[in-house]
């Protein structure tokens, strides 16, 4: 069972390594990623002109905007390059057998 504030957003049979999906919680939409293995949560909406990031190109454990090329780190939300100026939210996953749930915006 999860701790109380973290919603289920999918499993791990639906996101194989090197892929993303996004996901609705109760503070918006996400995009789930997994690198290598391990999950990651981060903000769907690019800060530059609100692209959905879950459409975009995830490489390694950067991921690209689909519309401005804006690329930022999954793991951790900074920005590395491109029009936007500002990072992605992060929030924090957790992941139980097979199902993957995501909590509270990551301070």
């Amino acid at each position: 069972m999860p701790p109380k504030g973290f919603t289920k957003v999918g499993s791990l049979s639906q996101l194989a390594e090197g892929e993303m999906m996004a996901a609705d919680i109760s503070g918006g939409r996400v995009l789930i990623a997994n690198v290598d293995g391990d999950v990651f949560a981060i903000a769907d909406a690019c800060p530059h002109a609100g692209a959905p990031m879950s459409e975009g190109y995830l490489t390694d454990n950067m991921v690209e905007c689909p519309w401005h090329a804006s690329v930022f780190n999954v793991m951790t939300g900074k920005h590395r390059e491109g029009p936007s100026r500002a990072d992605l939210t992060t929030y924090e996953v957790l992941v139980e057998g097979d199902d993957i749930f995501v909590g509270p915006e990551m301070l």
